[in-house]
């Protein structure tokens, strides 16, 4: 009995509803939830209008960019994470240009040089 099995070549590939993947629908779904949620509760219509229409367009922007080759919804989860976790920080106490003239020191014979004498 031979079996023949599909591989699956784009394994980055988000699962789709439509023509947008489950995390675009998501954004879309709380941006349409909150603009809803604005014109019930404020009583003026035309002031809950003005100010959907900048929610309209950070929705639409949170489900179409991408930043680094990734969308921004994940690109902001990724950055807090990365702004959260502690950070380690590596310096050396001897300075570099001591490194240096040792090293210098231990190639002069190489070049037939006093490693203290300065070339101008």
């Amino acid at each position: 009995m031979d079996r023949e099995f599909i591989i699956p070549q784009e394994m980055n590939q988000s699962d789709r509803i439509g023509s947008l993947t489950i995390p675009q629908a998501g954004v879309m779904g709380g941006g349409i939830m909150l603009i809803l949620f604005m014109i019930a509760v404020i009583p003026h219509l035309v002031i809950a209008l003005i100010l959907d229409v900048p929610l309209a367009i950070l929705t639409v922007y949170l489900m179409y960019k991408k930043k680094y080759n990734i969308p921004v919804y994940e690109f902001f989860f990724v950055y807090i994470s990365y702004i959260s976790m502690p950070k380690l920080y590596l310096y050396r106490t001897d300075n570099l240009t001591s490194e240096y003239e040792e090293e210098q020191e231990k190639l002069a014979f190489l070049i037939d040089e006093d490693p203290s004498e300065e070339v101008a």
